[in-house]
């Protein structure tokens, strides 16, 4: 997937005051989701939904290898898998190839690399004067900062 597909105006959740972004349906994600699991042979452990100022939906996952995390972006149908979610930083990993054929074609699972890539000026043209003040402001260096983020 390439940047300017992720790069799009309310992927920070944050918009004009006149902008309504609609939030995505987390339970329609949750039935792509618990197949996925099953798939893999691991069990939800945890969720959490759009707390402490966060613009995405966490699932914990424990499966037979490890614990990890799976991100469901608020607005956008973007998913990202990570190894550590909290307010000190997320670590993206990418996730299991099964997991991931089971949430494509209805969502897009980003990968680490996209997640990891520092963060250029130019590829913010298409984001919103707010968005790019709250970037500026929480001084994001990774593409995954500004799409999964505690800003308020």
């Amino acid at each position: 997937m390439k940047i300017i597909e992720v790069m799009k105006p309310g992927i920070t959740g944050f918009s004009n005051t006149d902008e309504n972004l609609k939030r995505l349906d987390h339970k329609e994600f949750e039935i792509y989701l618990f197949g996925a699991i099953r798939a893999e042979g691991g069990k939800l452990i945890g969720k959490e939904f759009l707390t402490n100022n966060q613009n995405f939906y966490t699932y914990k996952i424990q499966s037979k290898e490890k614990e990890f995390y799976i991100l469901l972006h608020s607005i956008y149908s973007f998913v990202a898998f990570a190894s550590v979610v909290d307010f000190g930083g997320i670590e993206f990993v990418d996730g299991p190839k099964t997991m991931i054929s089971l949430l494509e074609p209805s969502y897009k699972v980003l990968s680490e690399d996209l997640l990891n890539r520092p963060l250029q000026k130019d590829q913010l043209k298409r984001l919103k004067e707010p968005e790019k003040k709250m970037i500026e402001y929480w001084q994001a260096v990774r593409i995954g900062e500004v799409i999964y983020n505690y800003w308020d």
